[in-house]
């Protein structure tokens, strides 16, 4: 199964309102729903749809719980509300989260090479890694890292780590002890994730781990530096996991001497392994140093680089649609340059919380609240105790698993 395989979408109109939120303009769709450029008041936010088919797996479900858990990190959406509606006789699940402008993926095939340069590469492989340090710590992998899940959010000069529907816990309450353990690896997992940056043990069906996003993260990496991977243009995965077994290591010697020394400790690591996340991000703050590279230096895409007026003023890819500038998914793109992510059966997530139904012909002024109302523009009081208390648990969490 394919998420971006044919399936019945929720469709908006501009104007339309959605459970309070009006509709600006459509921003991507894939086989999940489609995403939406939203208002409210004084916010502007994105609106993520999705179907509830009973035979598959709802995955926005799941990301709507695992967003709510991450709303401690800087790296990922603000979740503004999440319901269940009903809408033209059709039962559908939708998310208000951040509004994100371009996936790195795009932004990166804009420039005149189809690579970042060393300095902008650095940095945004740098909060990648940052995100996923923060995704760990909370217990949850996230199983198809790449740049098209990564949009930029200008406000905060932050990337945002996003789709998060096929995302999986790693850590299981042992019945005997009580205490939290890793997760016993599967024998026949199945394939998730995307072939052109998955590791070699996902082509191979075997159980994910950590180190099976930091793989993930290091052809990303290594493509913001390149251009493109030795294998970009090949569509059969075994092929393609044939390669990667190949020249792998050659691949990480084209890149700064700390990307290789990181390839070399998640090479060894194993499924159950835990990373040695402040080497890594110690690896990354001396590669900065040494090439001299600062926060405040203007990335490739923001207004003042050498590359913004030719490249990216004003300027929309051929995937984009005439009437809108920013888009929160790649996923069409994505079908035509082997980024599309892949599931060989319905998606393995955990059990999320269900989501309120609000029954109604439009689910207009008159339904019901959403379930989860965070960060909105008139609660920011009772927002910041949501995020503080989010930060305590975590912390509280990251003491109980830092003795696994």
């Amino acid at each position: 199964m394919s998420s971006s395989s044919s399936c019945a979408k929720p469709e908006f109109q501009s104007g339309q309102d959605v459970s309070g939120y009006t509709i600006v303009g459509k921003l991507g769709s894939g086989g999940f729903g489609a995403v939406y450029h939203v208002k409210k008041d004084a916010l502007q936010a994105a609106l993520k749809t999705e179907f509830v088919v009973k035979e598959s797996s709802q995955t926005l479900k799941n990301e709507v719980h695992i967003l709510r858990l991450m709303q401690w990190s800087p790296h990922f959406c603000r979740l503004y509300a999440a319901k269940r509606l009903t809408w033209q006789d059709q039962k559908v699940n939708i998310m208000v989260m951040s509004l994100c402008g371009r996936p790195l993926s795009r932004l990166r095939r804009m420039m005149p090479q189809r690579h970042f340069t060393r300095e902008t590469a650095a940095r945004l492989s740098f909060m990648i890694l940052k995100a996923l340090h923060d995704l760990h710590q909370s217990g949850i992998l996230h199983r198809d890292v790449k740049a098209s899940n990564c949009g930029w959010h200008e406000p905060t000069r932050q990337i945002m780590l996003f789709d998060l529907g096929f995302c999986r816990k790693f850590l299981d309450k042992d019945p005997k002890t009580g205490k939290l353990k890793h997760r016993e690896a599967r024998k026949s997992a199945g394939f998730i994730g995307t072939s052109k940056f998955c590791s070699v043990y996902a082509h191979d069906e075997k159980d994910q781990g950590r180190r099976d996003d930091l793989w993930a993260w290091l052809y990303t990496t290594a493509e913001f530096f390149l251009g493109s991977l030795p294998w970009s243009n090949e569509d059969n995965s075994h092929l393609v996991s044939t390669q990667k077994h190949k020249i792998s290591n050659k691949l990480f010697l084209r890149c700064p001497r700390e990307i290789y020394t990181i390839f070399n400790h998640v090479k060894q690591l194993k499924f159950d392994s835990c990373p040695d996340y402040p080497m890594m991000l110690k690896e990354f703050q001396n590669m900065l140093t040494r090439l001299q590279i600062f926060d405040e230096e203007v990335f490739d895409f923001e207004p003042g680089s050498a590359y913004y007026e030719q490249y990216y003023a004003n300027r929309q890819t051929d995937s984009e649609c005439e009437d809108c500038q920013m888009l929160t998914t790649d996923l069409e793109t994505s079908a035509s340059t082997g980024e599309q992510t892949k599931a060989s059966r319905i998606v393995d997530v955990d059990p999320a919380p269900a989501l309120n139904e609000v029954v109604g012909a439009g689910a207009g002024a008159g339904a019901q609240e959403a379930v989860i109302t965070l960060n909105s523009s008139k609660s920011s009081e009772k927002d910041g105790g949501v995020q503080r208390l989010a930060a305590g648990l975590n912390r509280a969490f990251n003491r109980i698993i830092g003795n696994e």
